[in-house]
């Protein structure tokens, strides 16, 4: 079955309960689409700095892993591909379902920590075996604010 996130309390370095997602095995494809979306409090961006923001806290590195093996009729679907051209579907859900896996990893464990932002984000795809590939999102946990809100004590 595909993953679907889950909710689960987690306490976050500070001891604050904090709302995070672990994957469960499911059958609704909408359903990480739809977590993710509900994200948009955590801010995810590729740059070292969220413009506009600036950085409080740096929670250190956060990371999400997924290895994904293709199954014998993906790979005969993708020889037959080599012949006549064109995008092997199959492949292409794959990966974009592993990527929503990777980056919905690494927000969780984001979360966990307390960041409500992850800059320098990057995601990495590696070959593992002939039918094996492992997709890696990671970044830098950080708490953000807008540069022009007043400092508040804690």
């Amino acid at each position: 079955g595909e993953l679907v996130p889950v909710p689960i309390e987690v306490q976050n370095d500070q001891g604050r309960s904090n709302q995070s997602y672990s994957e469960s095995d499911g059958n609704h494809e909408d359903a990480l689409d739809a977590w993710i979306a509900q994200r948009d409090a955590l801010i995810v961006v590729t740059s070292n700095e969220v413009p506009g923001y600036e950085s409080m806290t740096f929670h250190g590195d956060v990371m999400g892993i997924t290895v994904l093996a293709r199954n014998v009729v993906s790979n005969i679907g993708a020889n037959m591909r080599q012949f006549i051209g064109g995008e092997v579907g199959a492949y292409v859900k794959m990966l974009t379902d592993g990527r929503k896996v990777a980056l919905t990893r690494m927000r969780s464990e984001a979360l966990r920590c307390g960041a409500n932002a992850v800059i320098a984000m990057r995601l990495d795809a590696n070959q593992i075996s002939d039918v094996m590939t492992e997709l890696i999102a990671y970044g830098t946990a950080v708490t953000i604010r807008p540069r022009n809100e007043p400092h508040q004590a804690e």
